[in-house]
This record gives C-alpha cells, structure tokens and sequence, in this order.
C-alpha cells in the first residue's frame, strides 16, 4: 500500500502534496489517499481513520490487524 503520488518531491522529505486522483462514487477519498493513510507511520492518524465511516473493505481489513492494538480496537469503535 502507499503511494508516490502522495509522497511530494523525491530526494526531498516526505510532504503531503495536492490529491487530483479521482474519487469514486460515495467515497472521500481516491484509492491512493486511503492506502497513503493507512500505511501512515503515525498511529493517530491510523487510528483517525478507523474511526471515519465508509472505510473500503479492503482498508477496514487492513486496519483491523494492525501492529498498534489502539487501531484494531478503535475499527471495533462506532464510526463517525
């Protein structure tokens, strides 16, 4: 998962950059943007986007077996 697309200028440090990916119908996000925050080294960002509603499946998956217990138990929470 992640993307260069979100990773700004190589050889540069990493910098979140404008998204103009298109989004699918009934989602917030383009596929990249969800794999860049799910693969986020941060686990409060992990953890944030557990708590969002309308997760992809796949991402859910993802974000369920997570290294950080606070993630998996936060994919258990509701969902704003």
């Amino acid at each position: 998962m992640g993307s260069l697309a979100h990773q700004g200028t190589p050889g540069r440090r990493p910098t979140w950059t404008r998204c103009h990916n298109p989004v699918e119908p009934g989602q917030v996000r383009c596929r990249d943007c969800w794999n860049t925050l799910a693969t986020h080294p941060d686990p409060d960002v992990r953890i944030a986007l557990a708590g969002e509603a309308n997760i992809p499946e796949d991402i859910a998956d993802f974000l369920a077996h997570d290294p950080d217990p606070r993630v998996v138990a936060a994919m258990e929470g509701p969902r704003s």
